[in-house]
Parts: C-alpha cells; structure tokens; sequence
C-alpha cells in the first residue's frame, strides 16, 4: 500500500490526484486530526508528531510513505529519510513544485504555505538548487486558515471510504470544485490584502500547504495572470515516474483498489 500521512484533511487533496490517476492502487490514509494544524507547533513537536504517524503507516503494511503534509515534509523528511527509518522509502510534497516552476521558466515565485514551513526555508532552499537566479517570497499564514478551510469541507475528521466518496463530489479532472460563495468569501479575507501588490510581477504561486489546494479556483479568480501549482498534483505526477524507475519497489504496491484509513 501507499501510505499517505497528513496533519488533517489536506493530505486528501493528494490522495485524490492519486486515486484519480491511478485508481486500481491500494491507499492507506492517517490523518493526525487531534494535533491539526501543524503549522504553529515547534519544530520538535512537529518531528514527533510525525515520525508517530509514520510508524503507524509502516506498521500497518505501507510499502512507501508520503508525507501530504507540507509542514511535515519541510521540518521532518531529511531526517526521517537519514535517521529514523534509512531502509523504508519516504517521500514529500515539497520538492515536485520547485522541478515544475523550473520547467515553465518561472522566476518570480510566491509561496502559501504555514508560519513553520515559512520559517523552515525549504522553498526557497530548494528553488535555487535548481535555479540561482529564481526569486521566491514566502507569505506566512496562521493556523486559522487550515482551520477555516477544515471547517467548509462537506466531511470532518475523514475516516472511511465512504467520506472519501463523499469529499471527491467536489474533485475532478481540474482540481476541487471549491467554488461557491462561502469559499471565495473565504478566499478573499485571507487573500485579498496581498493580490494587487503581487499581480504586479508574481509570474507563478505555490500552494504550499496541501489544505490550499482545495482553493485553486477561487485562488486563480483572484490571481489570473499568474500560473498556479499544486503539489498535491505534481506530487501525483512525478511519485509515478519515481516508482516506475524502481522496478522491485513498484512490484510489491498492491492494486485492490481499496482506501483504508487508520
């Protein structure tokens, strides 16, 4: 199984690029709900937290785990990867985006993400590995708008196939169908403030939170003339190629087709 860890339900955004994608793998979903949002805990709250729930996938079967949530990824992948567990296979959300906005030429990138990923670098760091000359601006924002965004979802506290079911009503082959007046109110109070100064020379925006990516749309609305990325779906993309490039790796993801969560 593919094991998919996030601090709540933004980790589903990934999970649905996944299942849309490739709909007869075997998916095992944990979601950390009581701890949600990460984005305001302590670096070492959010290493425990984390390492926690990725021994939780791994025990319950997962064959690669990978970690949905930005926060997460940012603060825990290098050492869950060296230190933690150096024979299991872990993956993040926050290195496919920096390989697209290269591809598309970008250079003057913004980034959404949480205060701690903010703080981490990790954009940033890793947009100049790959281009010295690319300029990113990381926007900071609070727990609220997780929490806002939890809040508007059809489904609370995901925990079965059947709320899943529910949730993709809102997805399709354009992202999430979150579109309605509620969400572009919502869209608009945390947004709003910054999208005349970076309509100016803002070429691409990063979603940096998983949680965000179900406000693509209203997001697009309010920034037209700059390319958006989700890492939900480049994450979908690129984990692909990654597991086709290793044969024995691939071989053992079982396909019923089945979500479970823990």
């Amino acid at each position: 199984m593919i094991g998919i860890f996030d601090s709540g339900s933004g980790g589903l955004t990934f999970l649905a690029a996944m299942k849309h994608r490739y709909p007869e793998w075997s998916y095992l979903y944990y979601a950390d709900y009581e701890h949600c949002p990460f984005g305001e805990r302590s670096p070492e709250e959010i290493q425990e937290l984390t390492i926690a729930g990725v021994q939780k996938l791994f025990d319950a079967g997962s064959t690669i785990v990978i970690l949905a949530c930005n926060t997460a990824s940012a603060w825990t992948l290098r050492k869950l990867q060296t230190e933690i567990f150096p024979d299991k296979k872990i993956l993040g959300v926050t290195i496919p985006w920096a390989e697209k906005a290269i591809e598309l030429g970008l250079k003057n990138i913004a980034v959404f993400a949480t205060q701690q990923t903010v703080k981490s670098r990790a954009y940033a760091q890793r947009a100049r590995i790959l281009d010295a000359e690319i300029s990113v601006q990381e926007i900071a924002f609070s727990g609220d708008l997780v929490r806002d965004i939890e809040l508007l979802l059809p489904v609370h506290n995901c925990c079965s196939e059947g709320d899943f079911s529910e949730l993709m009503k809102l997805y399709d082959s354009r992202g999430w169908n979150c579109d309605s007046h509620e969400w572009q109110m919502l869209t608009d109070t945390y947004f709003w403030d910054m999208s005349s100064v970076l309509a100016k020379n803002t070429q691409g925006i990063i979603l940096g939170c998983t949680h965000y990516s179900y406000l693509r749309r209203p997001l697009q609305r309010l920034f037209p003339d700059a390319v958006l990325i989700d890492p939900s779906e480049e994450s979908a993309v690129r984990l692909y190629s990654y597991l086709i490039g290793r044969n024995e790796l691939f071989s053992q993801i079982q396909k019923t087709g089945q979500i479970k969560f823990l």
